[in-house]
């Protein structure tokens, strides 16, 4: 209502005051050991791209020192990190890595690959996949553009695996991932043969206990059939008394 009185509306203004921030002077020494755990280790390493938000690798270092940013505020260093990691995970799984372009060409094959197609990435590098393996589970992946895995023995190289071939759109490559199972593989067809082997002799078995339970039979029929026809002769001696039997 008009005539209602409401409390005075507090102030909103203020005023502020400059305050010069204190310097801090970061050594020589301190500055590159920062630039150093990002990999700029010399002049040329500082690219000063700006992605961090500084101007330069040198401001991004004194604001770590500071307390005022993060050494993984460095994208080419994290990138860089990434890349080593997943590197180091190639160069190191026991399972065979190969890359290949979408015209089936080999760009690269990791060492535990190396071993189990038993050939050098600088030999087989820029040539066909064939050359190595049969690439059919290769053009299904590059095909359907969906993960195509599976059991698969390769004869020539002594070894069967799990495979799993999926296509990179991002960048136009196949990768493919062979799990080494001959072990497994050579541990189940011998369980299925101990199987196979049990069950006949199980079988067999059986038929001989059969045999043998027919065998008792007739022979427990024949000696049934001739005992009740003596006690069948007897029991007419019996009867008739005069020691004939009718």
């Amino acid at each position: 209502p008009a005539d209602k009185d409401y409390p005075p509306v507090p102030s909103l203004f203020t005023t502020y005051a400059k305050r010069k921030l204190k310097a801090t002077t970061h050594s020589e020494e301190a500055i590159r050991r920062v630039l150093s755990k990002t990999g700029k280790s010399k002049p040329e390493d500082e690219l000063n791209c700006g992605a961090c938000g500084y101007n330069s690798c040198r401001e991004k270092a004194i604001a770590v020192l500071e307390g005022m940013a993060e050494l993984d505020m460095c994208i080419p260093y994290m990138r860089a990190k990434a890349e080593s990691r997943a590197n180091l995970i190639c160069s190191m799984t026991p399972n065979a890595i190969l890359v290949v372009d979408s015209s089936l060409q080999i760009l690269e094959v990791n060492p535990a690959a190396e071993q189990k197609f038993l050939c050098r990435q600088d030999q087989v590098v820029g040539k066909n996949l064939d050359l190595l393996i049969d690439p059919t589970s290769f053009k299904e992946a590059l095909r359907t553009k969906e993960l195509v895995c599976g059991e698969v023995a390769y004869p020539a190289y002594g070894i069967v695996t799990w495979q799993a071939i999926f296509y990179a759109e991002a960048d136009d490559v196949l990768i493919g991932i062979f799990v080494d199972i001959t072990k497994e593989h050579e541990q189940r067809e011998k369980l299925a043969l101990m199987k196979g082997e049990t069950l006949t002799k199980a079988q067999e078995v059986i038929d001989k206990q059969m045999r043998v339970a027919q065998e008792i039979a007739g022979l427990l029929g024949e000696t049934t059939a001739e005992t009740k026809v003596l006690l069948s002769k007897l029991i007419k001696l019996i009867k008739n008394g005069d020691g004939s039997i009718q």
